[in-house]
């Protein structure tokens, strides 16, 4: 979210030679042994949500509690304006995965 204030939502992936999911999930057991903590639960709602459950994956025995849950970024729709929250994305984060369609008139799914 830092690298453009256009971003509405960056769904925590990283970009392209970064895998953020398992870096977060470090930090976090890092976090939990420093204040002893015998469980670990992740909270998350919207693009938290899908990082709860992404880097629950990446914590044994860790619970993921996910609220409205933004797990498809296709599908991703603000205020009925058409992909760009997923534009934003791509120029942005992703650029290496632009098609060469314009992202309207790609097949919904």
């Amino acid at each position: 979210m830092q690298l453009s204030e256009k971003l509405e939502l960056a769904w925590y992936t990283g970009w392209e030679n970064l895998d953020l999911y398992p870096i977060i999930a470090d930090w976090i057991t890092q976090a939990a042994a420093a204040v002893g903590a015998s469980q670990i639960f992740l909270v998350g709602a919207s693009g938290g949500g899908l990082a709860a459950l992404q880097i629950a994956t990446y914590l044994p025995n860790s619970t993921a509690v996910p609220f409205n849950s933004q797990t498809s970024i296709s599908g991703y729709l603000v205020k009925g304006t058409r992909y760009s929250a997923q534009r934003a994305y791509l120029n942005t984060v992703m650029p290496q995965l632009k098609p060469s369609t314009p992202l309207e008139d790609l097949p919904q799914r």
